[in-house]
């Protein structure tokens, strides 16, 4: 109760607010929404998503030192994720979500991981959110949908209705067009044949 007090008195007397926007505290946010989970349920999820800043631990990893199996570390993952999208105190998060869905849109509804990440730990410099917080935010919402990587793709999100078609049909074009020249083409190019 606490340190919930702690996150929204940071949100309400931050300096930084511009215009009545609540500033976001991605680190507190999630550390409030897991506060609530039992306590070994609570170090799965920060050793499984490296919520501290650490690397990520293997379902072996976290099993070995729990004396679990891998089996139910991913079982108990998967409930506490399950129990977190259903918990009222999810709310904690739309902050952060509506600062990812913003960044999102202003890229084109789709966006490269790295480049999400980076730009939203810009946006909030008196809280850095590491990369692994806001995966985790990411992973947790609804409102987000994640490509995995591909051949011709990075790893990236974008908002739940965005659809990778568009930006493929572009690539296949692009690569019908390279495979036909059969020499380096320049990028006006290949921009003006597909036009």
């Amino acid at each position: 109760r606490k340190e919930k007090m702690n996150v929204l008195n940071k949100k309400k007397n931050n300096p930084l607010a511009k215009d009545g926007i609540n500033q976001v505290f991605p680190n507190d946010f999630v550390f409030e929404l897991i506060s609530g989970l039992k306590p070994r349920t609570k170090d799965i999820m920060i050793k499984r998503f490296g919520l501290e800043g650490n690397r990520k631990q293997t379902l072996e990893e976290i099993g070995q030192y729990h004396d679990i199996t891998r089996e139910r570390v991913r079982q108990i993952e998967s409930a506490a994720l399950n129990d977190l999208k259903q918990t009222a105190r999810v709310e904690l998060l739309k902050p952060c979500e509506d600062l990812l869905e913003s960044i999102i849109n202003e890229n084109g509804k789709i966006m490269e991981h790295n480049n999400l990440v980076s730009v939203f730990s810009n946006r909030v410099p008196h809280d850095k959110a590491h990369e692994h917080v806001t995966e985790f935010i990411l992973k947790l919402s609804d409102r987000f949908k994640h490509f995995e990587e591909s051949d011709y793709t990075r790893r990236a999100w974008g908002v739940k209705d965005t659809s990778f078609e568009t930006p493929m049909k572009v690539i296949e074009t692009v690569e019908d067009v390279l495979e036909k020249k059969k020499e380096p083409t320049q990028e006006k190019e290949v921009i003006n044949t597909i036009a």
